[in-house]
């Protein structure tokens, strides 16, 4: 069993290939987190999180404040193309529409993490006039930690009705492609050689009630085929 310690010893990288391959490293990483800039949605997507806002980027970044002044920068040049909408909600519609509550996450390492930069900003009360974002940053408070952000902004669609269009239209962006991916494929199933003659518009409704809908929980009344097949996914 000599020999084994030894040859281990062997094949240990000198100080001078570890510093190499940690450089190189970096360097794969500042290659991808440098994509961020190139688009306001990542940090639009955690400054709008009604428990986050601002408080994770000024932590994550706290040596960093020119880094901090470019989120600024491409949240504001959104915004800017949001503020000047008309008003998308207004009272008296939307009335019956109430989001589904998603069920409370099991508690883990990672959420413990994201918990130490929820906001713990007191809240104040302001006017109604002036800016909705540079206003709804002003009235940072407490929320609860398993806080829904859809269902948050749902119940200020009519205190902030431009500022919640850009929220919800940031949040529902998916982060990641393995759903559209399987929609894709869901999509390639149904559009069979034998179903060839099938107009785009029929492929659209049925992926929407099978992929989002019914997933979501809203339809419960639906007892069709659908239902059952998304059952088995």
């Amino acid at each position: 069993m000599a020999p084994i310690p030894e040859a281990r010893a062997d094949r240990t990288p000198e100080p001078a290939q570890c510093r190499t391959n940690i450089n190189f490293a970096w360097v794969k990483l500042n290659k991808y987190y440098s994509a961020i800039d190139q688009s306001p949605v990542y940090y639009a997507a955690t400054v709008l999180h009604p428990a986050i806002r601002w408080d994770f980027l000024h932590r994550a970044y706290r040596e960093r404040p020119d880094w901090i002044g470019k989120a600024q920068q491409l949240i504001d040049g959104l915004w800017q193309e949001y503020k000047q909408l008309p008003v998308q909600f207004e009272r008296g519609n939307y009335d019956q529409l109430r989001p589904i509550k998603r069920a409370k996450e099991v508690e883990d390492s990672f959420s413990s993490y994201l918990d130490s930069f929820k906001s713990t900003t007191t809240a104040r009360l302001e006017g109604n006039e002036g800016d909705e974002l540079d206003r709804w940053l002003q009235l940072a408070g407490p929320i609860e930690k398993d806080c829904d952000p859809f269902l948050y902004w749902f119940n200020k669609r009519f205190e902030y009705p431009r500022l919640t269009r850009m929220a919800i239209d940031i949040l529902s962006v998916p982060p990641m492609a393995a759903e559209c991916e399987r929609v894709f494929s869901s999509c390639g199933n149904m559009v069979s050689a034998k179903r060839c003659r099938l107009q785009a518009e029929t492929v659209v409704v049925t992926q929407t009630v099978r992929s989002s809908w019914l997933k979501a929980g809203l339809l419960d009344d639906y007892d069709g085929l659908l239902k059952d097949v998304v059952a088995k996914e």
